[in-house]
């Protein structure tokens, strides 16, 4: 196996070996909570915006006036952009996730986070979630900074915890805003916004996903099921991530997905994905690279593309995306039995995370 990957097989027909999805909570700007950020998606709703006070640089200083960003923003949310309005994202997913996920006492006692946010906030993020809906949860292996795969990484961490007795579940939630100011700043005068002055660019997002993660045998022991089950975690490294000189020809998702279909002799690779493009041309060019190259162990019925409706949101696009298909799966809208989820980022880290319909399990 190549050092640059690492694959963790979780398939299990012991439900109590078996990692699943127990509970979602969702915050974006086409949904104020799961039901409705699905909804949205298969209806095809965005809704993005020009802004009244953010104007990007004029693709001819002398000639063109500056246009509005369009962006794509929870507009129920009042907290003002920054690490402030992070947190308020995380906190709101989590807390649509416990009024939807029955939690006894007893059960918070050995429930752990894991938050993947673009960068350390400067404050405790574990505090802001006890604010806001009543309930303490211990810190888990540590937040994941900064790589749009992060997500993956969270799970595996999670799934991990679970399997060793360490924690009985685990809530990893994921956020992420490109709505500041000084960071729309940076990202427009890098030749990142999408505007009249570059149009192979993205719309800014933002959102949060909060995804319970426990053994299949407590869920059901809870009377909560299981909305979809992990089968395996993988990530690599693409080495030539945006930014890099060289064309792309998809390498390190190519590894990943060979060294899955190799390994997992009884499970094929699934037929529908979720991928996390960000709506600029390079990370497409790496996606339709991997899409050819894998034919015919990866064929396609159906792909999700999240950033269709929601604009680029950063680390919290795959946990969304993700979200978004384990509520399909658990009101029997999903196109597929199994899915991939593929993490793509401006970064050189990639994630995959193959999952599955819960089926009845042998105990029923």
């Amino acid at each position: 196996m190549s050092s640059t990957v690492t694959i963790h097989h979780l398939r299990s027909t012991d439900p109590a070996r078996q990692v699943c999805v127990s509970g979602i909570g969702l915050l974006t700007p086409i949904g104020l909570h799961a039901p409705q950020c699905f909804a949205s998606m298969r209806a095809g709703i965005a809704r993005f915006e020009e802004t009244e006070n953010y104007y990007c640089q004029a693709s001819d200083e002398e000639l063109a006036e500056s246009q509005p960003l369009v962006w794509s923003r929870v507009q129920t949310l009042a907290a003002e952009p920054g690490p402030q309005r992070i947190a308020a994202l995380a906190a709101e997913a989590v807390s649509d996730l416990l009024d939807r996920t029955p939690l006894r006492r007893r059960d918070l006692d050995r429930l752990a986070c894991i938050p993947v946010l673009p960068r350390p906030l400067g404050r405790d993020l574990l505090q802001d979630i006890e604010a806001r809906t009543g309930i303490a949860m211990r810190p888990g292996s540590g937040a994941i900074h900064e790589t749009e795969a992060g997500f993956p990484l969270a799970v595996e961490q999670a799934c991990t915890a679970i399997l060793e007795g360490a924690i009985d579940a685990c809530v990893v939630v994921a956020a992420d805003s490109f709505l500041e100011s000084g960071l729309l700043d940076q990202l427009d005068a890098s030749g990142h916004l999408k505007s009249a002055r570059n149009l192979d660019g993205f719309i800014p997002g933002e959102g949060a996903a909060a995804i319970m993660l426990e053994t299949r045998a407590r869920a059901e022991a809870r009377m909560t099921g299981a909305m979809a089950v992990i089968e395996a975690v993988a990530s690599g490294l693409e080495p030539e991530p945006p930014g890099s000189p060289n064309p792309t020809s998809g390498d390190g998702l190519v590894e990943i997905l060979n060294q899955l279909n190799e390994e997992l002799e009884d499970l094929a690779l699934p037929e529908w994905a979720i991928v996390t493009l960000n709506g600029t041309s390079r990370p497409a060019r790496e996606w339709g690279a991997v899409l050819s190259r894998m034919l015919p162990s990866l064929q396609l019925g159906e792909i999700w593309y999240p950033t269709e409706s929601l604009g680029h949101c950063g680390v919290a696009a795959a946990a969304i995306g993700f979200a978004l298909a384990a509520y399909a799966m658990r009101e029997k809208q999903a196109p597929h039995p199994s899915g991939l989820l593929a993490a793509l980022g401006s970064d050189a880290r990639r994630g995959v995370l193959i999952f599955s319909r819960a089926h009845a399990s042998p105990a029923t």
